[in-house]
């Protein structure tokens, strides 16, 4: 179990840290359309953990409740065969308290 994950050389999530995903598996139909399956919203970091040479966040997400992402490493789904595409996530960043400005209104 790892407890604080270094996601560069300058960030990193620590437990209770919130962030947003983005990325994430994905759904090809016949027609060749992709529907995507990733979580959604705000999540918040519990914890790390190693499987084989894949690495998985653990976290509890606003919208989804409790979630395992994949994060780091290769993985294939032997059920579905090539209509689950197992894509990992990426950290689209980390979610501060701060309120974004809305630009001036012109006019």
């Amino acid at each position: 179990m790892i407890e604080r994950l270094e996601l560069g050389p300058k960030s990193h999530l620590e437990k209770g840290t919130k962030f947003r995903v983005k990325d994430g598996p994905y759904w090809v139909t016949d027609s060749g359309e992709q529907i995507p399956m990733r979580a959604r919203g705000v999540m918040q970091f519990n914890f790390a953990f190693v499987r084989g040479s894949c690495v998985f966040i653990d976290a509890d997400s606003d919208v989804d409740g409790h979630v395992v992402l994949h994060y780091r490493g290769r993985r294939k789904n032997k059920l579905m065969g090539d209509k689950l595409v197992c894509r990992p996530y990426t950290i689209a960043g980390r979610v501060t308290g701060r309120k974004r400005r809305k630009p001036p209104v012109k006019g």
